[in-house]
């Protein structure tokens, strides 16, 4: 069946009330769900715009015959979206004390930062005027490599970095439970006012999968082998067993505090009861990890979209470097370079947080020789 079309003098708004229904039941889509309705709006959209320009012969830049300056245009939705929209009836109420506008084509939207945030307004621009409709708040795919963010909105993503990384966020400290078992936060959850130095945070409402983590990979440091500068052939060779070991799958809980995660350690394998020993004395943390094409954060820094792929034991500190979340790259990097010795406090901070990460895999490495002489 094909997709309706609008009707002589519909207006835009009322098209989309009749198409929403249609292409839902034409497609199969669950109406109660929030993403799949917002494709069928999306989809609808699409739609008026195509057919309006098709049917006046006209391209992306011209309107009522006339070609129009790309900057005129640009003008143009600006001054239509402050006459409109720029006092009560922005998101939250009241008058907005400042806000900046982008306006783009293709599709066609203004994207408009206010201080309670970032929201995108789809625009149609016709003879007689500019007509607005949203605002959908505007999510970011995290992204840490010197390119353009990606951004969504009305249910559909833009411009996404498809060389998509590995994304890892620290948790909290992991202690023992008996008979092997071992647990901790695998996810803290902050707000507004508790973030990281990136000013990010995580909420009881982020999305970390359909399980929450539950039944995912444990491993050991992601799988990588722990930074060292021994040249004994058997020790890195046990450094690289202990990094490819797998562990029993997380167990995974929500409470007021995050998402818990625990697992259980084989005391019989010479590797786990090594790991257990760190957990005993305090050495090890939770690490969970993410894909950047996969996670969502609002402006305000707030990670809406964390789906958790992995967690494991790392002997580095939660917020390392005063930051919770960095791609698994930057902070391979990072393990690399020497401490700090001059810069101020954070500087001397970060160098103390550095010597005891490197403290504790030294007392790692020291215990695997110890097993590896038994």
């Amino acid at each position: 069946m094909p997709l309706p079309t609008p009707k002589k003098k519909e207006s835009q708004k009322d098209f989309i009330g009749r198409c929403v229904p249609l292409v839902i039941e034409e497609q199969g889509l669950d109406a109660e769900d929030e993403g799949e309705r917002k494709q069928a709006v999306a989809i609808c959209y699409n739609q008026w715009r195509k057919v309006k320009k098709e049917g006046k012969g006209m391209d992306k830049t011209t309107i009522g015959g006339k070609a129009l300056e790309l900057q005129r245009k640009i003008d143009q939705v600006r001054d239509a979206w402050r006459a409109q929209l720029a006092k009560p009836s922005v998101p939250g109420g009241g008058e907005s004390p400042w806000y900046s506008i982008r306006v783009f084509e293709d599709p066609d939207l203004a994207v408009v930062e206010l201080p309670e945030g970032l929201y995108a307004y789809p625009y149609t621009l016709e003879e007689d005027g500019c007509t607005f409709d949203g605002p959908y708040e505007v999510e970011f795919s995290i992204q840490r490599k010197g390119g353009d963010k990606s951004w969504c909105a009305n249910g559909t993503c833009y411009s996404e970095d498809p060389d998509a990384e590995d994304i890892i966020a620290f948790g909290g400290e992991i202690k023992a439970l008996g008979d092997g078992r071992v647990g901790g936060y695998l996810v803290r959850f902050g707000n507004k006012d508790e973030k990281d130095l990136e000013g990010e945070f995580f909420t009881a409402k982020t999305y970390y999968g359909p399980a929450d983590g539950d039944g995912a990979d444990t491993l050991v440091h992601h799988g990588l082998p722990l930074p060292h500068d021994t040249d004994d052939a058997e020790l890195v060779l046990e450094l690289e067993n202990l990094a490819r070991k797998i562990l029993a799958p997380l167990k995974t809980k929500r409470d007021a505090l995050g998402v818990w995660g625990e697992t259980i350690l084989d005391m019989a394998d010479k590797y786990e009861k090594l790991i257990h020993e760190m957990v005993e004395k305090g050495k090890l943390k939770w690490s969970s990890r993410s894909v950047s094409s996969l996670i969502r954060k609002k402006v305000s820094g707030e990670i809406t979209r964390w789906p958790i792929v992995e967690g494991s034991f790392t002997p580095f500190p939660a917020e390392f470097r005063g930051t919770q979340i960095m791609p698994l790259k930057s902070y391979l990097k990072t393990l690399a370079e020497p401490a700090p010795t001059t810069g101020g406090a954070e500087a001397g901070a970060s160098g103390l947080e550095m010597a005891k990460a490197k403290a504790r895999t030294l007392q790692i490495i020291s215990r695997l020789n110890q097993l590896m002489e038994v």
